[in-house]
């Protein structure tokens, strides 16, 4: 909104800003807070999975804001909430299916 509101950046371009702001952010959270062991020792690869589930759920994020914004004439701070609630399941289900079970099988079947 800030982004948007007193600098005048394109709505679109704010939520990808702002997309991208807290997933790095979340990333830091998640191995410093939530998920201290992990099993993947390389941090480029596991941030690099992390990134690239991010980049799905940002292109989610905007397709939704897209969709619920011009689509549907709905005011884009809505459609971002409408956003981040739909792409909150992705990026939780890819994050626990993807980067913290399949990459560890790969990881240690690989390993040995």
């Amino acid at each position: 909104m800030v982004l948007t509101e007193y600098f005048g950046i394109f709505y679109l371009i704010s939520a990808a800003i702002a997309f991208i702001i807290a997933l790095i952010t979340n990333y830091i959270l998640c191995i410093n807070w939530i998920f201290k062991t992990r099993k993947i020792k390389s941090k480029k690869f596991e941030f690099s999975i992390f990134i690239y589930i991010g980049i799905i759920g940002l292109l989610f994020n905007e397709i939704f804001i897209w969709l619920f914004t011009s689509g549907f004439g709905i005011n884009y701070l809505i459609s971002k909430i409408l956003a981040a609630i739909a792409v909150l399941f992705w990026n939780f289900l890819a994050r626990k299916l993807i980067l913290y079970q399949i990459i560890i099988f790969i990881v240690i079947y690989f390993h040995n």
